[in-house]
């Protein structure tokens, strides 16, 4: 068996053509997960999004706080690559990326244009498994719910 290298992926499987079942495995692997995650990032907000509806609260009032506070943990988990447990055991380190965001405007900026990419996602995300939800209840005849979402 072929072993697929990461790199110049296209180039080895136009030279070798037993590659291209491996390199469609793994790009169908790759949309799959990625998927799943993006769905299951979209159900677990919904509990959220229900309590603040429940509480009256507007969704611009909620929202951006949110997923900026979603993006400050994307910026110290996938960049300054702290851990949760560094708020306890490393909290200068913490304190010290936190105080950067705020000393730099250009990272603050793009970590409020993250805030609300996410944010995007998610309501995209969000009327997609609505759709569906409905899609299947009329279909089938039952009504399914796809997380807890207020009707």
């Amino acid at each position: 068996m072929y072993m697929v290298d990461v790199k110049d992926l296209f180039i080895q499987a136009d030279v070798h053509d037993k590659l291209i079942v491996p390199l469609f495995a793994m790009s169908i692997f790759y949309l799959l997960y990625s998927g799943f995650g993006v769905v299951t990032y979209a159900l677990a907000i919904r509990p959220i999004e229900n309590i603040a509806t429940r509480h009256k609260m507007p969704l611009y009032v909620w929202g951006l706080p949110f997923f900026v506070a979603m993006a400050i943990g994307l910026y110290l988990g996938l960049i300054r690559r702290a851990n949760s447990w560094d708020v306890f055991l490393r909290p200068q380190r913490v304190t010290q990326a936190l105080f950067d965001i705020v000393s730099r405007p250009h990272l603050a900026a793009f970590i409020v244009v993250v805030g609300l990419f996410l944010w995007a996602v998610y309501e995209a995300v969000d009327i997609w498994i609505d759709g569906v939800s409905e899609r299947w209840s009329l279909r089938s005849g039952r009504r399914v719910h796809l997380g807890p979402k207020l009707d």
